[in-house]
Order: structure tokens, then C-alpha cells, then sequence
């Protein structure tokens, strides 16, 4: 997949998804708003490889994952303000690739740790 920059509501509502590689993602996607909310089924995710991806906007992007055991965020980044309400509430899953310190990992530690939606 090519030319690719905005990937929001691409699977919003895919109940029946229950594993996704996107490893090979040559594209520089800047939104994933929605891009999984409704996934209830979902478990495994994987994203890493997203290299020359800068997600600017990702609200709600895993919202109502309630099925979310592991998401693989190898060289993953987000930017702005615009990436509330981008994890499930209360679903403890593992994160792997998350760099140390970046605002993924932050709002990775406050939705597991507070368990609610941020």
C-alpha cells in the first residue's frame, strides 16, 4: 500500500478482526483517528516498521478494543494534542517497540495504570 495518509475509520466497526500485520506499511500516514475503534475482537496489532509514519491525530484510534492482548509499536511515534481517547478503558495489553520516554509510552502507563480512557 502506497500513498497512503490517512488511515482513520479504515477498520472502525470490523468486529470479526481479530489479528492485524501492518508491518509492511510503505506509506506516511499522519492519521489513525478511529483507524481500530470497534474492533471488539481484536487481540494482536501489529505496527511496527511505521518508519516514515508521524501519527499527528490518533483519537479514539483503539477505542473499544476489548479484546487488545498485543500491540507491537517498534519505531511507532505520535505527535500533537490530538491523541485523546486513543486506548481502551480498562484492557491491559502488551506494548512492545514503545521508545522510553515518548508520549506513546506515557499514554500507554496512564490508561493501564488509571484504567480509564484518555
Amino acid at each position: 500500500m502506497e500513498n497512503v495518509y490517512d488511515t482513520s475509520n479504515m477498520f472502525l466497526g470490523c468486529e470479526m478482526l481479530e489479528k492485524i500485520d501492518l508491518s509492511n506499511l510503505k506509506t506516511q500516514v499522519t492519521n489513525t483517528s478511529n483507524m481500530f475503534s470497534g474492533c471488539t475482537n481484536l487481540k494482536n496489532i501489529n505496527l511496527s516498521n511505521f518508519t516514515k509514519n508521524i501519527i499527528v491525530e490518533s483519537q479514539n484510534m483503539f477505542f473499544n478494543c476489548k479484546s487488545l492482548e498485543d500491540i507491537n509499536f517498534t519505531n511507532f511515534k505520535i505527535t500533537g494534542k490530538n491523541n485523546f481517547n486513543m486506548f481502551p478503558f480498562n484492557v491491559e495489553f502488551n506494548y512492545n517497540g514503545v521508545e522510553k520516554g515518548s508520549l506513546l509510552e506515557t499514554k500507554i502507563i496512564e490508561a493501564i495504570e488509571n484504567k480509564k480512557v484518555l
